[in-house]
């Protein structure tokens, strides 16, 4: 039985998996635990109450969501991190207890991600600070070490906003949400804490 509905999951069209004849409008959606006998309902399956309860009992979280995520990019939605998502659409507020996808169109995902790296673009020039000045590399400037390991890096821009943290070497910086501080640590000894405008300062005083 397990088997079955997660092939149908798999198989199945986002319009019977959300119930909806409006997916063109559907810009994003999010998926967790808590709807999970909602969508096998939308299904249609010869599934009843006792039946589901122990369906539900017996699969595991991953193995829903693996099935969604399939069905999901046949018809070009992204997953995207509820954290990092969370940063770029403002209403939107991470679950705490319970795990939750965001499912994004293709062409909002890109969005989403071309606008976060713009507005966070000044925590790549901190970390190349703390790493150059701090952290004892073998990179002879802060223009290679930014140049190198920093610039553009939007893989670092999504790990930091998905995690509130990065870490690198000995060193690991962690973000503040409320206040956007991002205060860099060294071996488990907090050294600096950064905002925008100092950063980007700060930055274009050592490059030069």
């Amino acid at each position: 039985m397990k088997n079955s509905i997660i092939e149908a999951i798999s198989s199945a069209s986002l319009e019977q998996i959300l119930d909806t004849n409006n997916l063109d409008k559907l810009e994003w959606t999010w998926v967790n635990q808590e709807i999970f006998s909602d969508i096998i309902y939308n299904l249609k399956l010869n599934v009843d109450d006792d039946q589901l309860d122990k369906v539900l009992k017996d699969i595991s979280t991953r193995e829903v969501f693996d099935a969604l995520i399939k069905s999901f990019r046949k018809q070009n939605y992204m997953v995207m991190n509820q954290h990092l998502f969370s940063f770029a659409e403002k209403g939107f507020k991470p679950t705490k207890d319970i795990e939750t996808l965001i499912f994004v169109k293709e062409d909002l995902y890109r969005k989403l991600l071309i606008k976060l790296m713009n507005e966070y673009s000044w925590i790549l020039k901190a970390m190349a600070l703390d790493t150059f000045f701090k952290m004892g590399t073998d990179y002879s400037s802060l223009k290679e070490t930014y140049r190198d390991l920093y610039e553009d890096n939007s893989r670092i821009i999504e790990t930091l906003l998905s995690n509130e943290e990065h870490r690198f070497l000995t060193g690991y910086w962690i973000l503040e949400r409320k206040t956007k501080e991002l205060k860099f640590y060294k071996a488990e000894e907090f050294y600096q804490s950064w905002g925008e405008g100092e950063a980007n300062s700060r930055f274009e005083e050592h490059i030069k």
